[in-house]
């Protein structure tokens, strides 16, 4: 998407030195930054990629993906965000569509991997839903949700690999009686749950709030 955008100022005579108005009135350009960063974050219904490849590869990869690589993506959207300011009504959209969509799915998931997948997409469309209302009082916000973001999606990978190396399978229905064969596992399981879903008198819920 950026090799035609980078064609299309070509074409149009245009270069990242003239005015930012001329951006901010180019309805492709705009498409193509939000959709370019958002495939890498990514947004629905650009997201596929990412389920897929979380279920194939090793925790390591998994964890470099949702810790560094979507997080450059949304340092992206920062940079530009002066392009895609006059279309936020159309980007609302897409981002509220795909929370709902993402929700929808992950009830239907039994593999536990595939579900922290689709929590990371759900949580990275959420953070940039946040962000399209963009202020400088809330950037702080936007900040410490990418950092809880990282280090809470990590754990559930490293917690998905031990669960594996233990029972040898992802499949929830055949993870039975984790608490008394692993309690330490088990309570570490219930503590990230309860930190990522946000439970009152957390950090994470206390960012939300400032966010609503």
């Amino acid at each position: 998407m950026f090799f035609f955008s980078i064609i299309y100022l070509f074409y149009k005579n245009i270069t990242f030195f003239n005015n930012y108005d001329i951006y901010k009135k180019n309805f492709f350009l705009s498409l193509i930054f939000f959709f370019g960063f958002g495939v890498k974050i990514p947004v629905w219904p650009f997201h596929f990629w990412l389920t897929k490849t979380h279920v194939e590869v090793n925790t390591s990869f998994s964890i470099f993906l949702s810790g560094v690589l979507v997080k450059i993506a949304l340092i992206g959207i920062y940079k530009f965000y002066f392009i895609l300011s006059d279309l936020n009504f159309l980007y609302y959209f897409i981002l509220f569509v795909g929370i709902i969509d993402i929700t929808i799915k992950i009830a239907n998931q039994v593999d536990f991997k595939k579900i922290v997948a689709y929590c990371t997409i759900f949580e990275m469309n959420t953070i940039l839903l946040s962000f399209m209302f963009y202020s400088y009082n809330t950037l702080i916000f936007y900040f410490i949700f990418c950092m809880l973001h990282t280090v809470l999606s990590n754990m559930f990978f490293l917690l998905n690999d031990y669960i594996y190396k233990r029972f040898c399978t992802r499949n929830l229905y055949n993870i039975n009686s984790l608490f008394l064969s692993s309690p330490n596992l088990g309570l570490l399981l219930l503590l990230s749950v309860i930190l990522f879903n946000g439970i009152p008198f957390t950090l994470k819920f206390y960012i939300e709030l400032s966010f609503f």
